[in-house]
C-alpha cells in the first residue's frame, strides 16, 4: 500500500484520507472544525479521539488495521458476489 501525504500550514498536523473523508480542496475547513473545541467535545462524547501521527505511522496504523479486517472477513466466509 503507497500512501501519498501533502504537508502544509503550521501548528498541529491534521490527516485526512483523500477521497475516503473528502477532497484535497476542503483541508482547511476540515481543520478548522477540529479546532473548534465544541466540535472536538462531541467527537470525545462519541467515543471518537482525534489524534495526529506521521505519514509512516499513519501508514502502518492503516496496514494493521487492513490485516485485521482482513482475517475478520476471512473468518466469515463472506465473499463478493
Amino acid at each position: 500500500m503507497i500512501l501519498h501525504s501533502v504537508q502544509m500550514g503550521e501548528g498541529s498536523p491534521i490527516v485526512l484520507l483523500h477521497g475516503l473523508f473528502g477532497s484535497v480542496r476542503n483541508f482547511g475547513a476540515v481543520q478548522k472544525a477540529l479546532a473548534d473545541p465544541a466540535v472536538l467535545e462531541r467527537f470525545s462524547r462519541l467515543g471518537i479521539e482525534i489524534t495526529t501521527a506521521s505519514p509512516d505511522e499513519f501508514q502502518k496504523i492503516l496496514r494493521a488495521d487492513w490485516d485485521a479486517a482482513g482475517q475478520i472477513v476471512k473468518a466469515s466466509g463472506a465473499r463478493i458476489e
